[in-house]
């Protein structure tokens, strides 16, 4: 494959905000500079012009503000034009663009009118998490943002999605007609690998969750579990969001808040440190159309450190755990306690199910998950 030099236009990137938005963005244009391309990340909501650059990747701002519904009709061209100046300036062969739709806009029209091609990365459809996240969401914006979402994807000289489920979701909703390359989420393996081996530890059973604090993650289930649970048994949550002060109230009601430790954020850095101290760690999703299409990064962090994992049986942890056994049934808090119960006292079923977790992982090392995004720049050029 010849040289190629992509502009990879996202909402946000770090160190400007840690998400597992930013954090897919570090690593999959990393991945890339390490095979060979000259990768560019452009920020939507820096809002300030700058330029620096980070593991073989140049990342931009621009003084602009954030392209949004509500200021769309005058941010649009004010965005296209930069977008095209930055293309012509860097010398750009493809423009990657990552949703949500008001990035895929604006970056579709600056290639337009700098002559290359553009792709739209779908990896998520933001609108139907604010559905779940809200107590109510408004149905006329709802409607424009899907709207938009799908004439992003019908534009795009090529799509990409993070999953299968997201996948599915284009081309029945949608109607892409085209050909969509599935890219999923991915890990650092050797990075975790190294930090896999923990000592032995006295004590509870620490169940663990890191990552966002939202609605969707179904956190309030696995506090239900602890309380259920005669055994000793730990929850540990690391994190921040707002569903935080729910969830200490929660915990408080059901009079486990000794049992149930609410941690806070920690910097990704620092993140096998956490790992290191849990036993067990629990995504229980709640089954809804955004955690059935769309896959998190955090399991796979997990399964590359050796950790066992207990899952709800929505389509997006389907898609990534490797052992049925980790499953259970979403939103059935007795069908969790039950798997609690045979992790902690079945040690044969936690070294069988870290061994799947770790092939999983190494097959997602983000090396390997790159190469579809190879194939799909090839076809554009």
């Amino acid at each position: 494959m010849s040289h190629r030099r992509i502009l990879h236009v996202v909402d946000h990137a770090l160190p400007q905000r840690f998400s597992g938005y930013s954090i897919r963005t570090r690593f999959l244009t990393k991945a890339q500079a390490g095979l060979g391309l000259e990768p560019h990340v452009l920020s939507t909501s820096a809002g300030v012009s700058s330029t620096h650059e980070q593991d073989g990747v140049v990342q931009h701002g621009l003084a602009l503000p954030r392209p949004q519904l509500s200021n769309l009709p005058f941010t649009h061209r004010r965005w296209a034009r930069a977008i095209a100046a930055c293309v012509r300036e860097h010398g750009i062969e493809i423009v990657h663009a990552h949703s949500p739709y008001a990035t895929g806009l604006v970056a579709s029209a600056g290639p337009r009118r700098a002559a290359v091609p553009a792709g739209y990365e779908v990896r998520g459809l933001w609108h139907e998490t604010r559905r779940v996240e809200q107590d109510r969401s408004n149905p006329l914006e709802y409607a424009l943002w899907d709207a938009l979402e799908g004439r992003c994807c019908r534009r795009a000289d090529a799509v990409i999605a993070i999953s299968e489920g997201l996948r599915e979701r284009l081309v029945k909703h949608y109607g892409v007609s085209g050909p969509i390359a599935v890219v999923p989420n991915g890990v650092d393996f050797a990075r975790f690998e190294a930090a896999a081996e923990d000592p032995p530890r006295d004590g509870p059973l620490r169940l663990g969750y890191i990552g966002s604090l939202r609605r969707l993650e179904g956190l309030e289930l696995a506090i239900e579990a602890v309380a259920r649970m005669d055994e000793p048994v730990e929850l540990w949550i690391v994190g921040e969001g707002e569903e935080r002060p729910r969830l200490a109230e929660c915990a408080a009601a059901l009079g486990v808040s000794d049992r149930v430790h609410l941690l806070g954020p920690v910097p990704h850095a620092e993140i096998e440190a956490q790992y290191a101290r849990l036993d067990v760690m629990l995504y229980p999703r709640k089954r809804s159309p955004v955690t059935e299409m769309v896959t998190p990064l955090k399991p796979l962090e997990a399964m590359a450190l050796g950790k066992p994992l207990l899952a709800s049986d929505v389509g997006g942890l389907r898609e990534l755990v490797a052992d049925k056994r980790c499953l259970f049934r979403a939103g059935d808090v007795d069908a969790l306690v039950e798997r609690i119960r045979a992790f902690a006292s079945d040690a044969g079923l936690r070294t069988e199910v870290v061994r799947a977790g770790r092939e999983r992982a190494r097959e997602r090392d983000w090396s390997r998950v790159v190469q579809p995004c190879l194939a799909v720049y090839d076809a554009l050029l």
